[in-house]
Parts: structure tokens; sequence; C-alpha cells
């Protein structure tokens, strides 16, 4: 049995920048992970299918900045978004909804 946030985190994704922070997206639905170990991703790439896989009820995506790899000693860390498409406006005011799309300063 896993311990820890991994049995929480349930399918995931760790994704590693070049700055040393890591992208981390959680809950995804079993065998849908389109990346591998090693795989350079870029920006827009699908990497997996939101889920409900570990501890969780409902399908959705857990996506959080860490400061590590290790998701037991991980600190989260802010992330500021530049917009939506294809509306481009501010998520300020309004809930995300399905086909959002959200990118990274």
């Amino acid at each position: 049995m896993q311990g820890g946030f991994d049995a929480v985190a349930g399918n995931y994704v760790l994704i590693r920048h070049a700055n040393g922070e890591h992208s981390l997206y959680a809950h995804l639905h079993q065998g849908s992970v389109r990346v591998n170990v090693g795989d350079t991703v870029t920006a827009g790439a699908q990497i997996a299918e939101a889920g409900s896989s570990g501890n969780s009820t409902e399908p959705h995506l857990h996506f959080q900045l860490i400061d590590g790899p290790d998701l037991n000693a991980a600190r989260g860390l802010p992330i500021t978004f530049t917009g939506l498409r294809p509306e481009w406006v501010s998520i300020e005011g309004r809930h995300l909804r399905s086909g959002d799309v959200l990118e990274q300063e």
C-alpha cells in the first residue's frame, strides 16, 4: 500500500521545469497518461485526462506548483496565470470552465 501524498494523489504526472520547480497534475484517469519519464513536454501538449484516482470523490484535476520532486516534502509555490483561452479574460470573478486553457508567465 502506498503511503503519504503519493497515495492521495492517485495517478499523477510531475513535470520538472528548468528553474527547478515542478508542476503536479494529480487524480488523473487510469491509463490516460500520454507522456513518459524523460519526455520533453511543450506548452499546450495534452499530458493526460482528468479523473478521480487517489483520494477523490469526483473527477477533477489537482494542479499544483511545488518546489521539489518529493511529494511528501515539497512545498506549494504561488502561481501567476497570464490569461485564459479562447476568451483571454481575467480569471478573477469566475470559475474555470471545461475547455479553458491556462498559461503561466
